[in-house]
């Protein structure tokens, strides 16, 4: 995964880091601070967006905003999509699956893209507004 330059910004609390990563989900990366700077900033993304998997990984957090009607996908009806699968890992059960896996456009790549956040708000819009809910109030 990489981070989108252009959607990647500090939040105004003990120095947590937050990016856009370029992955067919849409996804958040949280980085750096303190583990209550990275709690803080987790809480309001997800005040912000309800429908969410949250994957811990050593120091790094991936947060998966998706829409509420995107843990099935038309691409693979029988699949719920969970953080597993928005990390990118697909059991197959076939050679079939396996090759319709590995093309271009593939089912999983649908299916990724079927569980995205929102189509007219970007995730920069939506850190911009979690970045100002933890700013310092006046």
């Amino acid at each position: 995964m990489q981070v989108l330059t252009t959607a990647s910004s500090p939040l105004p609390t003990g120095e947590v880091e937050a990016c856009v990563l370029d992955w067919p989900a849409s996804c958040v990366r949280l980085a750096g601070g303190t583990a209550e700077a990275v709690a803080l900033a987790l809480d309001r993304i997800c005040i912000e967006c309800p429908c969410h998997n949250v994957v811990l990984l050593g120091d790094q957090t991936f947060v998966f905003v998706r829409s509420p009607e995107g843990e099935v996908s038309p691409a693979v009806p029988d699949l719920k999509i969970g953080s597993i699968q928005l990390l990118g890992a697909m059991v197959v059960d076939t050679a079939e699956q396996f090759e319709a896996a590995m093309r271009d456009d593939s089912a999983i790549e649908r299916a990724l893209r079927d569980t995205r956040y929102d189509v007219n708000e970007t995730l920069g819009q939506l850190l911009a507004r979690v970045a100002a809910s933890l700013a310092p109030r006046a």
